[in-house]
């Protein structure tokens, strides 16, 4: 955690996606209670429908869609 804690140090904003269903919303809620006092925890959401970000990504890369 020593390295986490020093690196995290060198941002502002720290922006996490984690998976869209209830352990990835606790896991969020975890790390703001943890790193937020470091840094802004800003928990960033898929949209519905997908839950995670490779279903997400393999959907728009069928649609021919440039990210």
């Amino acid at each position: 955690i020593p390295i986490t804690l020093a690196v995290m140090s060198c941002f502002e904003n720290i922006f996490l996606l984690l998976d869209n269903d209830e352990a990835g919303k606790k896991g969020a809620d975890k790390a703001q209670r943890k790193f937020g006092q470091l840094a802004n925890i800003i928990p960033a959401r898929l949209p519905d429908g997908y839950k995670d970000l490779d279903e997400y990504l393999k959907d728009y890369d069928e649609l021919n869609v440039v990210i």
